[in-house]
């Protein structure tokens, strides 16, 4: 007797469900995309305990006529794919045929359907293998309702979250839909509370601005550009509008909402300096493309799609964000500073001041003045000492030329010259092409480590060591740009013991270390030696753990570019050669080093994403001291 039987199809039906429908996103966003396919411009999701209880979608789409309402529900019945040349140009969201079939087998379903708005039928599942079909008066368009979701899959029901995490993700969904189908209204109710309202206008700004806020909306960069073979529309968040995790960062492959780390990573990368450690930018992608070139099939949700020529799209999306990111002129904003009461103080004050009066205007006022005045003029005028926390004024600095550094000469004789920033008028704040930073007159510094300076239009405060990290580091990278490595045979024995399995991927790749300055040869079973190294390698104490870090990124392929890598060498080089916090420089050492900033392609962060500059305006200012309200 055969032990092999072909599964019944509701079992078959359960079974398919497991990959496809894990939770209620799985059937909003299964139950969404068919909507989108039939042309819906209107679409409704109303949840019941986050779609726990109860999910439906009605659209205003093309609607479903009485002979497709029941073969809808049948496993690999579909409207989008006839033959097998249809897979490789698949324009539709949905197309296997499995979504329906899989939530008919786990839920309780009612689907109405009608596709001339007059006339309309009801399909209502009665149990696993029978169903019932009536007829109904209703719009053009389809409803479909899932009760009580997993009803006979416990098992699945038991390891479902709470329903505000099941409730975040269905918000988390439509918010980034929204985005990538700007022309379709969607509304996301739950429990009779509106969460989601688009008005379906097209105005992307708008749904951002929803999302967010209409300030990180309006600073949002946003640019449309193309290359041979991808076109993409980009909206992304000013540096200082960033999040703590990727997920604020969404993907549209024709109109697909789809993940891609290498594309969100590019994105990423590609704001260096510009987001501080572990922050991460507000970001929406449309990309265009053929559909011969992505292969949509290879994920059960469809969420990981495949793409040829992926590099010229990353390269297309790091240019263009690079470009507009160089445009900005990003100067920190101060702490914002709580509002304080001063009423009970001012009162107290004004007491005192009464009580005082008298005293006040006594015949012996012109004499305590006197007294005080004389003071004041015998105080030596001598700079503040840095060490009691104040401000040095523009005096002459006690520190000797011997103990200036090096490096604002280096500077000054190695970048491209514009003009100081102190040598005209402070109140001018036209900045022109080679000009970055505004005019400035020099104050003072404060503990040692902030360089003071005002204009017209506020107080400026500048973190030497930032400002000099920034200089070195674009100066290190600019020194290698154009370095041609020259190798000599190397005088360290550095071994690399490599595993099965990353000797199988770095064997054929073993030649791209010397994109990064050093040669290997192979030395026994999964092992190399160093042979020849670029001296970069050779004066690096730490040269061993380089080259093994750049083992790892060729076998893990994250990048084969040694600028890439080199990346955080420049950083942690520029960081040790710059001036410290708390090491005083003088005014001529300090005006220099501004001027030398201004000449960097981006002197408003440091290479690690801190701000360098930060401006506090004159109005924040006199809020300050409630002179303005």
């Amino acid at each position: 007797m055969s032990k092999i039987k072909v599964m019944k199809e509701v079992l078959a039906n359960k079974i398919a469900a497991g990959e496809v429908i894990e939770r209620p996103l799985s059937v909003v966003k299964e139950l969404v995309e068919n909507s989108l396919d039939a042309q819906s411009s209107m679409i409704r999701i109303e949840l019941k305990d986050s779609g726990i209880k109860k999910i439906e979608i009605k659209d205003n789409g093309s609607g479903m006529s009485e002979t497709d309402l029941p073969l809808s529900i049948k496993r690999h019945a579909t409207s989008k794919l006839y033959d097998d040349k249809d897979l490789f140009k698949i324009s539709t969201l949905g197309f296997r045929g499995e979504a329906l079939p899989s939530i008919y087998a786990v839920s309780q379903v009612t689907i109405c359907s009608s596709t001339d708005g007059i006339g309309g039928k009801k399909l209502t599942k009665v149990d696993d293998e029978n169903y019932t079909i009536d007829s109904m008066a209703m719009n053009k368009g389809t409803i479909i309702t899932i009760d009580n979701l997993f009803y006979n899959t416990p098992v699945r029901y038991k390891h479902l979250s709470n329903t505000f995490y099941e409730l975040s993700l269905v918000v988390q969904y439509i918010n980034k839909l929204a985005l990538i189908h700007p022309q379709v209204s969607f509304t996301l109710i739950n429990n009779d509370n509106q969460l989601i309202k688009t008005s379906g206008n097209g105005d992307i700004r708008a749904i951002i601005a929803n999302q967010y806020s209409a300030a990180i909306a309006s600073n949002m960069l946003s640019f449309k550009c193309h290359n041979e073979h991808f076109e993409i529309e980009m909206y992304s968040s000013h540096p200082h509008d960033t999040r703590s995790r990727k997920s604020h960062i969404t993907i549209g492959l024709n109109e697909r909402l789809i993940r891609n780390y290498d594309i969100e990573n590019k994105i990423v990368e590609s704001y260096g300096s510009f987001l501080h450690t572990g922050q991460y930018p507000i970001a929406f992608i449309n990309i265009k493309v053929n559909y011969a070139l992505i292969d949509v099939n290879i994920h059960p949700t469809k969420q990981q799609v495949k793409i040829s020529l992926v590099d010229s799209l990353l390269d297309l999306i790091s240019e263009n964000i690079k470009k507009h990111l160089g445009q900005l002129t990003y100067m920190a904003e101060p702490v914002d500073i709580k509002n304080v009461d001063y009423s009970e103080m001012v009162e107290k004050q004004n007491k005192e001041l009464s009580n005082q009066l008298d005293t006040l205007f006594s015949d012996k006022k012109q004499d305590r003045e006197s007294e005080r005045e004389a003071r004041v003029l015998a105080q030596p005028k001598a700079p503040i000492d840095s060490q009691n926390s104040g401000i040095n004024p523009t005096t002459q600095s006690d520190v000797s030329p011997q103990q200036s550094y090096d490096v604002f000469k280096l500077n000054k004789d190695n970048v491209n010259h514009t003009p100081s920033l102190f040598s005209l008028e402070a109140d001018d704040n036209k900045v022109d092409d080679a000009q970055k930073l505004p005019l400035f007159n020099y104050v003072g510094t404060l503990h040692n480590t902030y360089i003071v300076c005002e204009n017209g239009e506020g107080l400026y405060l500048i973190d030497q060591h930032a400002a000099q990290e920034r200089i070195n580091y674009e100066l290190i990278v600019d020194s290698f740009k154009e370095r041609q490595f020259v190798f000599q045979q190397s005088l360290l024995p550095i071994i690399i013991t490599l595993s099965d399995t990353d000797n199988a991927i770095f064997a054929p790749l073993a030649h791209e270390t010397e994109n990064f300055g050093f040669k290997v040869e192979e030395f026994g079973v999964n092992s190399y030696k160093v042979t020849e190294v670029d001296s970069w390698i050779s004066k690096r104490v730490s040269a061993e753990t380089d080259i093994n870090e750049i083992v790892n990124t060729i076998i893990d392929k994250k990048s084969t570019s040694f600028e890439h890598y080199f990346d955080e060498v420049a950083i942690s080089m520029a960081c040790k050669k710059s001036i410290k916090a708390h090491q005083r420089i003088n005014q001529s050492e300090a005006e220099n080093l501004l001027d030398t900033l201004n000449s960097t392609r981006q002197p408003y962060t440091c290479p690690h994403g801190r701000p360098v500059i930060v401006k506090i305006t004159t109005k924040e200012i006199e809020k300050m001291f409630k002179r303005v309200f």
